[in-house]
């Protein structure tokens, strides 16, 4: 993510991300737990974009994603990632949870996770997409580490 930094708040959120993961700190008792540092209560600043007049907005380092994804997001949004590799994650804002969700406005989505991920110049990169609802938290991983299911997957060239 220092790659793609365009400013000093970006360079800031990357600097916070790293010292937070630092200053863990482990207590004393019979399971010897961790800690875990809460997102501070001013949210993050997130990047966002209009696709076909949906709003998507995406993180770029691990605080971002974690309050995006766990946060912000609500639970029939949609969420996309590339597949096994570190990178933004990616939510198109849903305000019907009924509604058809056109294949241009899924790949651009795909598209935008693809571009802002360690495969931004590799060919035929997977990007899983999955509901929100569908996303869980690691138990004890770093921000914005989770799992999924219930997801399609999207090749980008």
């Amino acid at each position: 993510m220092l790659e793609k930094a365009k400013d000093f708040e970006d360079l800031n959120d990357i600097y916070t991300e790293i010292t937070d993961n630092f200053q863990m700190k482990t207590t004393k008792n019979s399971n010897q737990n961790i800690k875990k540092k809460k997102i501070p209560s001013n949210a993050p600043t997130l990047e966002s974009i209009t696709i076909d007049n949906y709003l998507v907005y995406y993180g770029k380092n691990n605080i971002q994603n974690n309050y995006l994804t766990l946060k912000f997001a609500s639970k029939n949004d949609i969420w996309f990632h590339v597949q096994g590799l570190q990178g933004s994650h990616v939510v198109l804002k849903v305000n019907n949870p009924d509604e058809e969700i056109s294949e241009s406005v899924l790949f651009e989505c795909a598209k935008l996770a693809k571009e802002n991920s360690k495969a931004t110049t590799s060919l035929n990169v997977p990007v899983d997409y999955c509901k929100i609802k569908f996303v869980k938290k690691i138990p004890g991983a770093k921000p914005g580490m989770v799992n999924y299911t219930n997801y399609k997957t999207i090749i980008v060239k």
